[in-house]
């Protein structure tokens, strides 16, 4: 644990990269959260508990995947990214 906290605090993240990281952190407190809901008993049951952490991780995984493919098939095999997008946000045209 303290490698991988060393490791991510030695640079800096890409936007995109914070968004998934609090897409993971969204899901897996949503995850815990129902398994508090429906089973508080799995809170101290280890491997319901590592079955939320991969759940988590598969959802992330899937849904930053289907992200990734379909802002390339959106913009023509260019990706690019939220800012260049906001600019032309309200005009007719589609930027060359």
């Amino acid at each position: 644990m303290l490698v991988f906290t060393w490791t991510l605090g030695s640079r800096k993240l890409r936007e995109e990269e914070a968004r998934v990281l609090k897409l993971l952190s969204g899901i897996m407190m949503m995850g815990l959260g129902l398994l508090l809901l429906f089973y508080p008993e799995g809170l101290s049951d280890a491997l319901a508990s590592l079955l939320v952490i991969v759940a988590a991780l598969a959802l992330t995984g899937v849904t930053a995947r289907m992200k990734k493919m379909l802002m390339v098939r959106f913009h023509r095999g260019r990706s690019m990214g939220i800012k260049p997008c906001l600019q032309w946000v309200g005009t007719r045209a589609w930027p060359a």
